[in-house]
């Protein structure tokens, strides 16, 4: 399984012909390649805390990755989800499907034409890999978990007097809620079919 990922991921690097970020000047595109480089080889390699550190940095990046680079991305915030899920850590798993769906949403955004072409292209390599799936089963979850973690607001002091502030007082719903489902909070673990 992660001897696909990893072979789609460097094909899918070698063939990063389609630049979509627009007009990058030289310090940043290096400075984005050497990530990119780097982000890889971390995959590759299995090194999950350095591959959320790199790709937290070229998130930062977004308005200047190329549409595959952008696509290297996404799958490294998958190798990240999964180990938090692996871990049952689902606070570092809720940050990470947000920053996924975050950084799918920005791209699709920035280059609605090329980089669906990207994404197919990184299908045509893996056909497991199907990252528009992945970015609905996302934003599912998180409106899910969301909606868990809303707010219901409690009935305002209407007897307060005209000279001082009105608190409105609002409390999470709790975890201990019986109509609140526990297993849908954060999402199970996302693997390619094989």
């Amino acid at each position: 399984m992660n001897k696909i990922l990893t072979i789609a991921i460097i094909s899918l690097l070698a063939v990063s012909i389609t630049a979509c970020g627009g007009k990058k000047d030289k310090e940043t595109d290096a400075a984005v390649e050497q990530q990119n480089d780097e982000l890889a080889r971390a995959i590759q390699d299995g090194q999950t805390s350095r591959v959320s550190m790199l790709a937290d940095s070229m998130a930062n990046y977004i308005d200047d990755l190329t549409c595959d680079e952008t696509v290297t991305l996404l799958m490294a915030f998958l190798e990240v989800h999964n180990d938090a899920v692996s871990r049952n850590d689902k606070q570092a798993d809720l940050v990470t499907i947000r920053k996924f769906v975050d950084v799918y949403d920005i791209a699709m955004q920035l280059n609605p034409n090329d980089f669906p072409k990207a994404v197919n292209a990184a299908r045509a390599l893996n056909p497991n890999v199907d990252l528009p799936a992945v970015a609905i089963q996302f934003r599912d979850r998180l409106a899910e978990y969301d909606a868990l973690q809303g707010v219901s607001e409690e009935v305002v002091d209407n007897s307060a007097k005209k000279d001082t502030a009105t608190i409105e007082v609002v409390k999470p719903v709790s975890s201990d809620d019986k109509s609140a489902s526990s297993s849908s909070d954060v999402p199970e673990q996302v693997k390619p079919e094989e």
